[in-house]
């Protein structure tokens, strides 16, 4: 929810993905947020979507025309292209925004991790992980950046690199504000990787905690449900090594 004073120079910027914001910090009104909640349910259904793409496209790529290298349009564009599953033209556009950007801009932080998941996409791990380092370098505690880094170690079989970066998440506090990251990565999402990890190790006991706390966090899951079945199967010797 957006409330901001009627005035001539606050104004919505962009025909698509409309943003008030900049507006806001070049009349100097600062940002306050509050507890109002909005749920979007359009655009469900799934050709309806497709729809909506289609057109946010179109009307994109006539701005771009007339400012190519203009970084939030890029941003959009390539945010459209990966729903569309078309990796190699949202990196291009994500690289041209991201060179466009600068360090503290709201975009800059994702586009490293949208570069990262891109290149991943299309089987560059190794380039992924170089990314996401330049990206940690302004923005060391960046979960998103730790995240892509980690599932593209693992992918090189840097087990034990990937593990790093997902036990650093769990340290790390979830944000208490608006955040376009999966706050899943705070939790869950991270734990599901470092029990696989666990498992691997024989280290029965740190699988089953991570288990645990997925479950708690998602009382319904399936595959940590299956795992914690597992699990009940190994016996004490395997446990006893554990802590050999």
């Amino acid at each position: 929810m957006r409330l901001f004073p009627l005035r001539p120079d606050v104004r919505w910027t962009y025909p698509v993905h409309e943003q008030i914001l900049p507006a806001l910090r070049r009349a100097g009104i600062p940002v306050e947020w509050t507890d109002i909640v909005v749920r979007h349910t359009g655009y469900v259904d799934e050709a309806v979507r497709r729809r909506k793409l289609d057109r946010d496209s179109r009307i994109l790529e006539r701005v771009l025309a007339e400012s190519p290298e203009e970084p939030f349009v890029r941003f959009n564009l390539g945010f459209i292209a990966v729903e569309k599953g078309e990796w190699g033209k949202a990196l291009e556009h994500f690289l041209v925004s991201l060179a466009h950007s600068e360090p503290e801009d709201s975009i800059t932080r994702k586009l490293y991790a949208l570069v990262a998941k891109c290149r991943q996409s299309l089987g560059r791990p190794d380039e992924a992980v170089a990314v996401c380092d330049d990206g940690l370098k302004i923005a060391p505690d960046d979960v998103e950046l730790l995240y892509r880094k980690a599932v593209a170690l693992r992918t090189l079989g840097a087990r034990d690199e990937a593990e790093a970066c997902w036990n650093r998440i769990l340290t790390l506090k979830r944000p208490e504000r608006f955040s376009s990251v999966d706050v899943g990565i705070y939790g869950h999402l991270t734990r599901r990787n470092l029990a696989r990890i666990a498992e691997e190790r024989r280290g029965w006991s740190t699988a089953r905690l991570h288990w645990l706390e997925t479950l708690r966090e998602c009382p319904d899951d399936a595959e940590a449900k299956a795992a914690l079945r597992q699990l009940e199967s190994h016996g004490e010797n395997d446990e006893r090594r554990e802590f050999a």
